[in-house]
Formats: C-alpha cells, structure tokens, sequence
C-alpha cells in the first residue's frame, strides 16, 4: 500500500472535525422521531388488545376480609362442619393462599356469627309465617351416633301467587328417650315459638308407634270428636325404627294394666300439650304395602313356588316387574319435592288400586301379589280415600278437579266439604263487613256473597279448561 493509499484509508476511517460536531445534534433529532412513533405504535396498539404482562391472580381481583369471612361461614354451615374446623392449619392454608394476606376467624367467631345469622333467619321466617292463615308441617325423628333428634319444616302456599313454599322451623336433639309424651312437648314448644299452633292444619309423620300414640293422645280429634284412629297394625311392624322405646310406651300386657304412682300424681288427663290434627306419611304407608303386604302373597304356595326361581323364573320376573311398575311410580309421584300438594294423594292411590285391579284379570302368576297389593291399599289407605277433607284437596287441584274418579258418591263429599266452607267464608265475610243487629246477622246466610254465589264458583271453577294453579284463585276469589 502506497503512502498516499494508506492515508486515505486513515482518512475515510476517522469522521472529520465538522462531522464529529454535528453527529450529537443528528443523534438527537433522531431519537426524537422514533420516541414520537413508538409512542403512537403504543397507543393504538394499546387500544386494541391487553398488555402481554400476565397478571397474577391477587393483583387482578383483591378480596375483602369481609366477603371471605361470609364465603368460610357458608362453607361451614353448608357443609354442616364443625366450628373448631377453621382452627386446623391446612384449611387456613388453603384460604391463605387463594387470598394472601387473609385472616382466618376463630372458632368463638364461627359460633357467634352462625348464632346471629340463626337469630335474624328465624325472626324473618316468624315476620313471613305471621301473615299465613293456614300452615302444613312435617316432622321426623331419628337416632345418630347414639343421639335422639327430631326435624320439623312447615309449607304453605304464598297467597299473592299460589306457589308453595316450605322451611325448616327446627332440627333439635331431644335429651332422653323419645316417648309420645317427649315427641308431643318438643313438637309444642316448636309450635309455640314460630307462633303457628293455631294455624296448623296438619302435621305429617312416619308410622312410628310413639308418633301415633302422641297424636292419638294430644292430638286434636275430628268433626265427630273422634281421636286419631287406630290401624290393626299399630306398633306391630311399621314402627318407624323407633322400637328401642316401644317398651316404655306399651298401654297394657297380657290385659294387666300397670300404673306409674308417681306420674299418677301429675296426671294432666292429657291437656298440657295441644297438637294438630295428625297424617300419616303416604310414602312410608305405600312403602309398606309394596314390601311387608307383599310378601303376605307367598301364603300362596304355587306363587311362593314361582318366586324362588324355577325354570319359568324370567316370565315371572317379567310379570312381577309390569305388577310393581305403578306402585313405584305412585311412590315416586308422592316423593316429589316441588309440585306435589295433599290433594295428590286420593287420585295417586285411587289411579294404583285401578291399575292393579287391570293387571290382576291378564295375571299369570302374581295374582296373589296383586291381591295382597290391593289388600294393603285398602287397610292402610281405605280411610283416607273417603275422607271429604282429602277428596276436597283432590278436587281443587286444577290437574284433577273430578276426572280421576268415576264414582259420583266420591266426589259428593268433596264438592259438599267445598260448598261448606265456601258458606261459611261467605258468612264471616258479610258478618266482618257490616256492623249489624243480632236479627240482621241471623239471616245473613240468606245475603248474596258477591259476583257469582258460592255454588256458581265451584260451577266456574270446575267447567274452566286451564290445569295450573293460578286458575284456582282467579276462579275461586273473583
């Protein structure tokens, strides 16, 4: 490389003096005009999609320490946990890390706060149950880990809507046996606290023998001044599992009659507890027929035979199945938890016994099955399908009115119980209406009651084609 080459090269290699004083200004108008477009590249972009940074889950959503401690209270009371479980260490770790930073409440706190919400729940249901004029309970009682408890939960139908609805009024342990006499004192003292014992129309129960004593001795007794009737099975096999104290509870043994002194002397004649008029559950009554009168057909040696299995045991199977098929859609029919009301019961068990006298004349080897159905549908249900009350319910459901049963006696003594009381509604209407003399409200039964008589109501009522609820008190209150 010549000298003149080599000091070109040195030339072009290092900038000159002017051009090192202008390289700042250059540098600097251009970091000027890539700052103003990234800026605006950020901008729009910002307008149309996130940031790509994830954002971790507590930064996104903070949580009160109020709103968790009401999601650990559900969580308790749902679960039906024990108190002390917010004390173990893994469930308050498992709160803390969902929401770091989080305080877990004591024991003591679960209990007061489960308390006060148990106090400001029940004063809202007694507020809601004072402005009901009739009330429906049902009430079970049962024995866990050596521990007697009984449930109580009353329904009632919503008169601006006709919709049913139903709550738990208590689930209490009963210290000691639970004897008739125990049973009717907590079912009193549940009554008396909600403010309902006048209001209850009827209470529901299984078949246990002390329920049946309790109700057959405080219980209230019918038009005739009759007490709760008693079955031929009474205290025998549908005892409702409660035969641990039927021992207790026996009136007499052998014809001997033995009497407690001591409790003679605070004999009450039976009037310190006042109950409802009694029901007995109608599952665990068809339960029975379909289970312990069933088996009464094996009394039949040649369908005892054919149950055991011989070779024609697959046509027997196949006929047994179609013969219980409707008891177990009748039980699944009483069983159902929203729409179904008392006045379900006469044509549930009115449409079974029809559909068993069907099969019994095609029967090939249940025919005694059948017949001890049919049998246990009339000892256990027989009384039911001819009171007037339960027919009456029958027929002042829209599903039903009068065309679940062809029999014209039947359905008289519900359309006269209806008539009854519509009278009697009709009377104490005038007579709260108008301030008059004794002789004006002596023939106030011959007044009219308002658009339509009482009578003419029932006519509009059952000649209207809709099925649903809401036609009943548009029909019935017009």
């Amino acid at each position: 490389m010549s000298v003149i080459e080599a000091q070109d090269s040195s030339e072009m290699s290092q900038p000159s003096t002017s051009e090192e004083k202008k390289h700042p200004t250059r540098l600097e108008g251009y970091t000027q005009l890539t700052s103003a477009a990234l800026k605006r590249k950020s901008s729009t972009e910002g307008s149309l999609a996130p940031p790509s940074k994830q954002t971790k889950l507590w930064e996104m959503r903070r949580v009160s320490q109020a709103s968790v401690e009401k999601v650990v209270l559900q969580f308790v009371v749902q679960g039906l946990h024990p108190p002390h479980i917010v004390q173990q260490q893994g469930f308050i770790d498992l709160v803390q890390h969902l929401q770091p930073n989080t305080n877990v409440m004591t024991r003591n706190t679960v209990i007061n706060k489960v308390t006060k919400a148990s106090v400001e729940m029940k004063r809202k249901l007694k507020a809601a149950l004072s402005e009901i004029e009739y009330i429906a309970t049902t009430t079970d009682c049962w024995t866990a880990h050596r521990r007697r408890f009984i449930g109580v939960t009353a329904h009632w139908f919503n008169p601006q809507t006709m919709q049913r609805s139903c709550a738990a009024l208590a689930c209490k342990q009963l210290k000691g046996s639970h004897t008739f006499s125990a049973l009717a004192g907590a079912l009193n003292d549940i009554h008396t606290e909600f403010n309902i014992r006048e209001k209850i129309i009827r209470t529901t129960t299984d078949n246990g023998s002390n329920f049946l004593k309790a109700f057959r001795v405080y219980g209230q007794t019918d038009e005739n001044n009759n007490p709760e009737p008693v079955g031929e099975w009474d205290g025998e096999e549908d005892d409702g599992g409660q035969n641990d104290d039927c021992d207790e509870e026996e009136e007499s043994i052998e014809g001997v009659e033995f009497v407690d002194a001591g409790a003679l002397l605070d004999e009450d004649d039976y009037l310190e507890y006042q109950l409802p008029k009694h029901h007995r559950c109608a599952c665990h009554l068809l339960n029975l027929v379909s289970t312990v009168d069933a088996s009464k057909a094996e009394v039949n040696p040649l369908y005892k035979r054919v149950s055991r299995f011989t070779p024609v045991e697959l046509s027997f199977l196949a006929e047994y199945a179609k013969t219980m098929s409707p008891v177990a859609k009748a039980l699944d029919v009483l069983q159902g938890e929203t729409s179904v009301q008392m006045g379900w019961l006469v044509p549930t068990i009115t449409l079974l016994r029809t559909k068993l006298q069907q099969l019994h004349v095609g029967s090939k080897f249940c025919q005694p099955l059948i017949a001890a159905l049919i049998s246990g549908l009339e000892k256990r249900f027989g009384e039911m399908l001819v009171d007037p009350e339960l027919i009456a319910a029958a027929i002042l459901v829209p599903k039903f009115k009068t065309c679940w049963t062809s029999d014209k006696n039947i359905l008289k003594l519900g359309l006269d119980y209806i008539r009854s009381h519509l009278d009697c509604q009709a009377e104490n209407h005038i007579s709260e209406g108008s301030q008059s003399s004794e002789e004006e409200d002596f023939f106030s039964s011959l007044k009219k009651t308002g658009p339509l008589e009482t009578s003419q109501q029932l006519d509009a009522y059952l000649g209207c084609p809709g099925d649903t609820v809401e036609h009943l008190s548009l029909n019935m209150y017009q």
